[in-house]
């Protein structure tokens, strides 16, 4: 026996209850209904919670003596398997399926295939649950409660945010508050693991103070900085594209550095193809003194003469 539920001043022998194998499975039967199309398994838990190192007397159950536990919550998962098969069987420390079944084709009413289903109408496994609050305003060896349940975590660590006892009893009420910011970030989160009524984020907003909290949902920026950021970006592009052209312009104006500027703008691929095809005879290129000459529309260009391959020429 893993423990015994509570009702009032009695105590029952079970702290889960599960439709057994056969139900589960009725499927599997000549008489049973047809199998869901989409079955899944069905996990529950059940919780035995400490306060001030005793088990609360509103937890789901009360562990024996083999599994209390005084510095941590007792969780115990039950997990069925309502209808699921397997094509292997299975000998998991927590979930055993090595019972074979065959599968029914309800039309026909013959066996399809050999699966295996669940030995257990559910599986338990326990665990224990353990937190820990700390303050990283303090040093790591001093700024942490002590390793224990959900309440007791939070009530050994309440110290170290400031939180007064009436702060503190609070929690379990339905406004809970601090008036101090460190306490606030401590409760709210607690609120939430706790499960008290006011563990509605707006709610626990409300209950603080009224105080502003940096949220995700919103983002300030700048309008100056952007229309700066925007403008001076424009700027830059324009006069880079422009700078080149109004150079340009302005050096075959001043016939100081003709030559070198001839020199620049021959070098350049377009200018290489038509000094190329100059040199055959084709002459009717206009603006050669640009970056980009013009051909005549109507001239003809020589062709590349490709009878030595390892020396092309233009013929």
């Amino acid at each position: 026996m893993i423990g015994s539920q509570n009702q009032g001043s009695r105590a029952d022998d079970y702290i889960f209850e599960a439709d057994d194998v056969d139900t589960q499975y009725s499927f599997l039967s000549a008489e049973g209904p047809a199998r869901s199309s989409s079955p899944n398994f069905k996990l529950a838990a059940v919780s035995s919670r400490r306060v001030n190192g005793l088990v609360d007397p509103d937890s789901d159950f009360r562990p024996v003596a083999e599994l209390e536990r005084v510095d941590g919550d007792v969780i115990v998962a039950f997990l069925s398997g309502n209808g699921v098969l397997f094509h292997q069987a299975l000998d998991d420390d927590w979930y055993q399926a090595t019972v074979p079944s065959f599968t029914l084709n309800h039309k026909r009413g013959a066996k399809t295939g050999l699966k295996y289903r669940p030995l257990d109408a559910a599986s338990p496994m326990g665990c224990v649950q353990q937190m820990q609050w700390c303050n990283s305003a303090y040093p790591r060896d001093r700024g942490c409660g002590p390793l224990a349940s959900t309440y007791d975590a939070f009530l050994g660590a309440a110290p170290l945010f400031n939180l007064t006892s009436d702060e503190v009893h609070g929690v379990n009420s339905s406004r809970p508050f601090s008036s101090k910011a460190a306490g606030a970030r401590l409760i709210w989160p607690a609120l939430v693991l706790l499960g008290s009524p006011a563990a509605s984020f707006d709610r626990v907003i409300a209950n603080l103070g009224s105080r502003k909290y940096r949220s995700a949902g919103h983002t300030s920026f700048s309008v100056f900085g952007l229309s700066f950021v925007v403008l001076f970006g424009a700027v830059t592009i324009g006069t880079s594209f422009l700078l080149e052209h109004l150079l340009s312009c302005l050096s075959r104006r001043h016939k100081d550095r003709q030559y070198a500027d001839l020199e620049w703008v021959t070098n350049g691929a377009i200018q290489l193809h038509r000094l190329a095809h100059e040199e055959r005879g084709q002459s009717s290129w206009l603006r050669c003194d640009r970056e980009v000459p013009i051909n005549n529309a109507e001239a003809l260009l020589p062709i590349l003469d490709i009878s030595d391959p390892h020396h092309p020429t233009l013929t």
